[in-house]
């Protein structure tokens, strides 16, 4: 694999930059591939595609970007749509259209777009806002999400705390710390170790949910408690 030493990678309109040796760039069209650096990588421009080992930072403003690598660093990404996947040690800062991550990530995730799916696993704090929300992932830290829509999925692990804010909120996953939810439409069907405060029009409890602490409903109507569900 051939290994990159550049620090700062500038493309304007259709500019194409691809890395062919450690000494020389071609400009060619509009799309710019990376595959390794020894250094920082600094991204000004249009689309932008990432893979092999990275042994730094990345900083990038571009239009549609993809990294599939092995970041030993953190990210920061603002551009259109973005794939995020591969290994990163440091934290993540991603905001762009449709933002898909599926990374091993160290640190924290802040995420924003407008839709956000999150799988993987972060070892800090998970923030996520969008449109639609969808997270499917072992968070190390807390969680806070908030959008029009947003599903934390059966599998995910939350282990500190959980905050969700949305016009519609399923919650399928495990909460290992107290769960403080919001919405106009809360449904209920993980796993909550700890006490569970949710403000909402309505409110279901699925049969699958089994919350261990305390549930306050704040909601002018009575909520749904579906058979099967163990609460306190």
């Amino acid at each position: 694999v051939v290994m990159y030493t550049f620090k700062q990678i500038m493309a304007a309109g259709l500019a194409f930059f691809a890395l062919a040796s450690a000494s020389t760039a071609q400009v060619i069209g509009g799309e710019v591939n990376i595959n390794g650096s020894r250094d920082d990588i600094h991204f000004l421009g249009g689309e932008l595609n990432i893979r092999g080992d990275i042994d730094g930072d990345i900083f990038a403003v571009a239009g549609d970007g993809r990294i599939d690598a092995e970041v030993h660093g953190d990210v920061e990404f603002f551009g259109g749509d973005i794939d995020l996947n591969g290994i990163v040690d440091g934290s993540v800062e991603i905001a762009g259209g449709d933002v898909n991550i599926g990374a091993r990530i160290g640190g924290d995730l802040n995420a924003a777009g407008g839709d956000v799916s999150i799988e993987g696993e972060t070892g800090g704090e998970l923030n996520a806002a969008g449109g639609s929300v969808r997270v499917a992932a072992m968070v190390g830290g807390d969680m806070k999400a908030a959008g029009g829509e947003v599903i934390i999925a059966s599998g995910t692990v939350i282990s500190g705390d959980s905050r969700v804010v949305a016009g519609s909120v399923e919650f399928l996953g495990t909460a290992r710390g107290d769960a403080d939810i919001e919405g106009a439409h809360v449904s209920l069907g993980g796993v909550f170790d700890g006490d569970v405060d949710v403000r909402a029009e309505e409110v279901t409890i699925l049969s699958s949910a089994r919350i261990a602490g305390l549930l306050t409903v704040r909601s002018p109507v009575e909520a749904s408690i579906a058979d099967g569900a163990m609460i306190g």
